[in-house]
């Protein structure tokens, strides 16, 4: 198996690896295209835009998650916002 979809600590249900998101967005887009994903969850697909160079839009109907997916996406944005916490 190249892609294990327990490794990642997981925020979400239904949580997908990162490595698998990376996959499909480099399959599918360009650097600086935009990526939509209407369903956020733990935000794997924002964090995997940023590290791929795309723009992206995530929506996400349980404010859990949202907050889960900013925590995420600032964490990947200013990586030593883990050191200041």
């Amino acid at each position: 198996r190249d892609i294990d979809f327990y490794k990642e600590k997981r925020v979400h249900p239904t949580q997908k690896p990162l490595t698998l998101i990376k996959r499909l967005i480099l399959a599918s887009s360009n650097e600086g295209d935009l990526i939509v994903d209407p369903f956020a969850g733990s935000g794997s697909t924002a964090i995997s835009a940023i590290q791929l160079n795309r723009n992206f839009i995530t929506i996400d109907s349980d404010e859990n998650y949202y907050n889960e997916v900013l925590n995420r996406v600032d964490k990947t944005s200013n990586p030593l916002c883990e050191i200041e916490n």
